[in-house]
């Protein structure tokens, strides 16, 4: 009877760290993460959507000397306007940035940021950030930071997402700013 109950300890703590494991795992690196979801509106109340990255890449083709060296893309259309919130709620949660500190080490740096404003017609804005610490990844999987500014509450620590950001570089290519000399 004895031996019937070390054998039940052992699988009780068995089952008690493999929960534990998927439990850290789940909160550090969102495994069985779903859709963000973050954004709870659509199109038809937002006037504009302006895009900013400093992702020298894109950015320094479309400098003006007014700028400081990178441009603002300004989405007006509707649809692209719907595009832009339905990529942003797809991407996968991916965790949160202590997954940065195991990948990368503290004082990490090199962080690139996309940056898409909402400017509701009721005069309100809305800015979602959405970062990078590593050039390396393909634009097509991406594990990105993210948050919203006005935040509806501050955590401790960022969380994660993972994504392409494709239709982020397209979208500012079409309504990328042309600059002074193109122009003329």
């Amino acid at each position: 009877m004895e031996r019937l109950w070390k054998r039940r300890r052992w699988l009780i703590l068995g089952v008690l760290l493999l929960a534990s494991v998927l439990m850290v795992g789940r909160w550090i690196y969102g495994w069985g993460g779903g859709d963000i979801d973050i954004l709870d509106f659509s199109a038809e109340g937002v006037e504009r959507v302006e895009f900013y990255t400093d992702n020298v890449t894109i950015a320094a083709n479309y400098a003006t000397e007014f700028d400081d060296g990178f441009g603002v893309s300004v989405v007006t259309e509707p649809e692209d306007i719907q595009l832009i919130i339905d990529q942003i709620d797809s991407l996968q949660y991916a965790g949160n940035e202590i997954r940065d500190y195991i990948e990368h080490g503290i004082g990490i740096g090199g962080t690139v940021h996309y940056d898409a404003d909402f400017y509701f017609r009721d005069g309100t804005k809305l800015r979602v950030i959405l970062s990078s610490n590593s050039g390396s990844q393909p634009v097509s999987d991406r594990i990105l930071g993210y948050s919203l500014v006005p935040a509806a509450k501050k955590g401790f620590l960022g969380k994660n997402a993972r994504g392409s950001l494709k239709w982020f570089y397209d979208l500012y290519e079409k309504y990328r700013p042309i600059p002074e000399k193109e122009a003329s």
